[in-house]
């Protein structure tokens, strides 16, 4: 029998407020690359942004987790659906600052309306950059050297692109292309 562990009320409540606050933050970097995309002037206190809309960004925090959760809980594709259904929010909100949280999320449902699978398609081809960066990680942990980082120029048997590391043990400066 696992045993559960006795946490403080006071540990629950800053874990709760750490998460809020960094959800807060993730909001107002979407803002502040939507900015930097549209080639406008963008300063780091921009990223505190979503601070700004504070009640309406909590209102969509709430519905949009508590919409994947529930849809999650019947199997995970309601879950995806639900969370690409909204994902687009509170791109809505910084075009439309005057649209409530309940406009934004049924903007970005209408938006997201035949574009979910795409849009999960493009994230998910991402996934080898994440690979990547913790290969780079524990290579570095273990005191690894990375001497040079390349594709490898055969091709798996499914077309995939594969890299190949050569690692030292030995000091010495990394060579990792940019």
């Amino acid at each position: 029998i696992m045993a559960i562990p006795n946490v403080s009320p006071a540990a629950i409540l800053l874990g709760f407020v750490l998460i809020l606050f960094r959800s807060f933050l993730y909001v107002g970097f979407e803002g502040y690359c939507l900015g930097i995309s549209r080639n406008e002037e963008m300063k780091a206190k921009d990223i505190m942004c979503s601070f700004e809309y504070f009640g309406k960004v909590l209102v969509m925090l709430i519905i949009r987790t508590a919409a994947t959760v529930i849809g999650s809980m019947f199997f995970v594709i309601p879950g995806l659906i639900a969370h690409y259904a909204f994902s687009q929010c509170f791109m809505v909100m910084y075009d439309h600052p005057e649209y409530s949280a309940f406009k934004c999320l049924s903007e970005s449902a209408r938006l997201m309306r035949g574009h979910k699978m795409m849009f999960f398609v493009l994230q998910f081809s991402f996934i080898l950059w994440h690979f990547l960066e913790n290969f780079v990680m524990l290579a570095n942990e273990l005191q690894f050297t990375i001497r040079n980082l390349t594709f490898s120029p055969v091709k798996g048997p499914e077309g995939n692109i594969e890299f190949l590391a050569h690692l030292s043990l030995s000091e010495g400066e990394a060579n990792i292309p940019d």
